[in-house]
């Protein structure tokens, strides 16, 4: 994941937001930019926490920060990221000797600057690729730099200490990179929910009880099963709801789940997941999930629900990351072979169970993983 333009080694992109945020009021977001950060009151050495501009890696930033306060009370600890999210964040926050706000950007004068401030014992990038200049402070000043689920900066010289890639792509590009490359593992399982109460579904199901289905995938690849849908027999006697791969206008778009009343729906409509919140909600209740391009966050959601999950074409890549063999179909195939499908449920449970069986093998994976990581850190 790159990091925003703001914060990476452009000039003119650096100057133009600096400039903006100024005149936007955003004096301390501006400043952290150039490197001028401050580490929290307090004694003991600072582990710094860089995490990029997406909701999963300040997530998995807080998630780490939150088990590293619990296991090491003699150090500060900085959280730094590109974009702010409270929500996830502050109910991580435990005990003191934190700070958190926004991050400098890549270039070195920046980086030398928070360094020079921080004085870190060591730096995780979280979600962020690992800028080449952070790479040459650490190696000449002796600053452990370990990488999590992230790529090294392309200009990257300094081999770091150590890797936590998420999975296979990563491993292979850290390998001439890092000193230590841990196995694969993706630490978005961890923070998947794997038990989600039944409410929702029975809820939405009602007295008349409809299948209850989930596509996901682009906005042509949603219109195209949608319009497959209506076409289909499962029409009248089910629930469809629909979620996006990516932003993208939708004048036309169906009623947003955010708009539900908690109250039963009838066969036939449609609802649109306008929010990432419901995911676990929607993919525990499904009967049948049918995915084109999904997000790692949407693939293992899936796969926790424990509904049969189909692919689309252009979801070939899951295949390659998962063990296992999911049927890979067009949108009329699908819809035309699902009547027959949901007919014959003790058909369809291996494939549900063998989804289901992916998902906690990669969550143990990623759990082991992720405890040698904080004991790496625990033993700075």
């Amino acid at each position: 994941m790159k990091p925003l333009e703001g914060y990476g080694e452009n000039p003119l992109a650096l100057a133009y937001h600096g400039l903006r945020d100024r005149l936007a009021g955003r004096h301390g977001r501006a400043n952290a930019r150039r490197g001028y950060l401050r580490p929290p009151a307090g004694s003991g050495r600072v582990v710094w926490l860089q995490a990029g501009h997406t909701p999963h890696s300040v997530l998995l930033s807080a998630e780490l920060l939150a088990a590293l306060r619990e296991r090491r009370q003699d150090i500060r600890l900085v959280l730094t990221f590109e974009e702010e999210y409270p929500e996830l964040i502050k109910p991580r926050l435990r005990g003191g000797k934190i700070g958190l706000g926004y991050g400098p950007c890549a270039t070195a004068r920046a980086l030398d600057r928070t360094v020079e401030r921080l004085e870190p014992l060591g730096v995780l990038c979280i979600g962020r690729p690992v800028a080449r200049h952070l790479a040459a402070l650490a190696a000449t000043r002796g600053i452990h730099l370990v990488a999590v689920d992230t790529l090294p900066d392309a200009n990257l010289q300094a081999p770091i200490e150590a890797a936590y890639p998420s999975d296979g792509a990563q491993a292979s590009v850290w390998t001439s990179h890092a000193r230590y490359v841990a196995p694969p593992a993706d630490p978005m399982t961890i923070l998947t929910p794997a038990q989600v109460e039944p409410t929702f579904g029975a809820l939405v199901r009602g007295a008349r009880e409809p299948r209850l289905l989930w596509v996901h995938g682009g906005l042509a690849h949603v219109r195209a099963a949608l319009a497959a849908w209506r076409r289909s027999p499962p029409h009248g006697e089910s629930v469809l709801f629909v979620s996006l791969a990516e932003e993208a206008p939708w004048p036309d778009a169906p009623a947003p789940l955010s708009g539900w009343q908690r109250e039963a729906v009838a066969p036939g409509t449609v609802l649109y997941v306008d929010a990432p919140r419901w995911l676990p909600a929607v993919a525990a209740s499904a009967d049948a999930v049918y995915l084109e391009t999904p997000s790692r966050a949407v693939l293992w959601h899936a796969l926790a629900g424990g509904a049969p999950v189909w692919l689309a074409g252009g979801a070939q890549s899951v295949l390659e990351r998962l063990a296992i063999d999911l049927p890979v179909r067009d949108p009329p195939a699908f819809f035309a072979e699902l009547p027959a499908a949901l007919a014959a449920p003790q058909q369809l449970r291996p494939l549900a169970d063998a989804g289901r069986r992916a998902f906690w093998q990669a969550r143990r994976q990623a759990g082991q993983v992720v405890e040698e990581l904080l004991q790496r850190v625990y033993d700075w």
